[in-house]
């Protein structure tokens, strides 16, 4: 995200930890149906007085609130807090957590962040900061604040998504002496509790996307969202789909990172194993069998073609709402009994010049065969072949245009996904 700040603060993640922490391997994975037992707290901050306003986080928070909601958690959102409010929306959430069982916490936060020493900052929209040490005056609605509060409530599972990876412009340290480069960040370890789990948008020293993804959302919320929801993975494997699409979409400009010490993992969607005791037909998102998992290739066969997938994704949503319909990061691993949707290209090209009575125009027009085949449990179970063309001056555009023509036939044809 581009905002008036200079100095890299992005995760406040020291990369030799995080590369370390990324490596942990967890020790086992749960199973919790129900919802009075999932809570989640979602901060989305907009509209800043003093710096830069961001774009996304208004959109971010809805999306992330609906999506917590549809896996069974009571969530508790709010947009654009001031200092006071922050500070009232962690006691009240503490509390919440405190009155009534709780087995899951899930905290989100998207806008500023920043860090100093070993402390991260959430910084509300009224922050006004004149020289570093006034950061300080913030961590009462720090990261380590809500991280060491929720610990000291013995939650077995404890999650916190950070969407905050922003600088500073040029600040001095109050004393006037001029920044280092060594202040912000992780310059002493984050003491991680047992059962904290905690992600960033992107590594230390970069900057988080803040352009609009999937029509609404930051890069980083737009693949957790997809991702979260799938049935039957833990956490750990939905964080790394979510930084392998990242990364794939940003150009390698963009890498999550992951900070834990998780003795047992969880999985949000499980298909099979105990129900609810108190409603027994609880069924928070579609079982598996209505979930469709999307890969693309290039012409070549072998790469994988994350814009071509992403838009079948998009029309396999807008044909099936009723189901789940997710991008796949690589050809490998697939949730028990889901359906594969993997899509194939081939583009030929040709001059196609156009007249009229005036001139003679020099066209481009481009012919796609779209192979898109349904698997499930490894059996094909339908395939269908979409053509169409399209033309233009520049030879890209006119394969795109065919390729939205293509695709925009899926409406219309009858596939067989039982």
């Amino acid at each position: 995200m581009k905002t008036l700040f200079k100095v890299f603060v992005s995760l406040f993640l020291l990369s030799s930890l995080t590369t370390a922490s990324f490596a942990q391997k967890t020790m086992g994975t749960s199973k919790i149906s129900g919802d009075s037992r999932r809570k989640a707290l979602v901060i989305g901050n907009k509209a800043y007085t003093h710096v830069r306003a961001l774009a996304n986080t208004g959109r971010d928070v809805d999306s992330v609130s609906k999506v917590l909601r549809g896996v069974g958690f009571q969530v508790f959102p709010y947009l654009d807090l001031n200092r006071q409010g922050t500070e009232k929306a962690f006691s009240d959430f503490l509390e919440a957590i405190s009155s009534s069982p709780t087995e899951v916490v899930f905290v989100y936060y998207t806008g500023h962040g920043l860090g100093l020493g070993s402390t991260n900052y959430l910084l509300p929209i009224d922050t006004r900061l004149d020289c570093l040490e006034q950061l300080k005056g913030y961590s009462s609605v720090s990261l380590n604040a809500i991280v060491e509060a929720v610990s000291k409530k013995e939650i077995k599972h404890n999650y916190f998504f950070m969407d905050a990876c922003r600088d500073l412009p040029n600040f001095q340290h109050c004393d006037n002496t001029p920044w280092d480069g060594n202040v912000m960040g992780m310059v002493d370890p984050l003491k991680i509790t047992t059962g904290a789990f905690i992600t960033f948008a992107t590594r230390y020293g970069s900057v988080a996307d803040d352009n609009t993804y999937d029509k609404a959302n930051s890069l980083f919320t737009s693949e957790l969202i997809k991702h979260l929801p799938t049935p039957d993975i833990d956490l750990y494997e939905v964080f790394k789909r979510v930084k392998l699409c990242v990364i794939a979409r940003s150009g390698d400009t963009q890498d999550p990172q992951i900070l834990h010490d998780i003795r047992e993992d969880l999985i949000l969607v499980p298909t099979s194993g105990p129900t609810n005791a108190n409603n027994p037909n609880w069924n928070p998102v579609p079982l598996v069998s209505k979930t469709l998992e999307v890969i693309a290739y290039k012409p070549n066969g072998k790469d994988l073609d994350y814009e071509l997938g992403k838009a079948t994704v998009a029309e396999l949503k807008k044909k099936y709402p009723e189901r789940v319909v997710t991008l796949k990061a690589n050809g490998k691993g697939l949730a028990n009994s889901a359906t594969l949707c993997t899509v194939k290209r081939q583009t030929t090209t040709s001059s196609n010049p156009f007249t009229t009575n005036r001139a003679t125009y020099d066209l481009i027009k481009a012919e796609t065969q779209l192979t898109i085949s349904f698997q499930t449990g490894g059996e094909e179970i339908d395939k269908i072949e979409l053509e169409e063309a399209g033309t233009d001056h520049q030879e890209r555009v006119a394969i795109q245009n065919s390729i939205e023509r293509a695709l925009g036939k899926l409406q219309s044809v009858t596939v067989n996904l039982d």
